[in-house]
């Protein structure tokens, strides 16, 4: 995913340490966070959005979800996917070194 525009780290990697972002190591885990080029810290569907406001061909989503029909489902939506789905979907290696 466009790694000219973010920088992606894995949280899997034995390297990576979640105090070293100012962050919860069980909050990292469970949600997904991003850190804008300002240093705001965005979490979960805030971070989608602000990710793809950054994509020329997704733009369009992050205002949709923002809609105040839409902003709550996908909060819900996206609640059950981190509590639920997430956790037993297998773990897999998606970023080479």
């Amino acid at each position: 995913m466009a790694p000219e525009i973010f920088e992606i780290v894995d949280i899997s990697s034995p390297d990576f340490s979640a105090e070293n972002f100012h962050l919860q190591p069980e909050a990292v885990n469970k949600h997904m966070h991003i850190i804008t080029p300002e240093g705001k810290v965005m979490v979960g569907i805030d971070a989608f959005s602000h990710i793809w406001s950054r994509l020329k061909h997704y733009s369009w989503a992050s205002r949709v979800i923002q809609w105040p029909i839409v902003r709550p489902v996908a909060l819900v939506a996206y609640e059950i996917f981190a509590s639920y789905i997430r956790p037993i979907l297998p773990k897999r290696k998606w970023f080479k070194k």
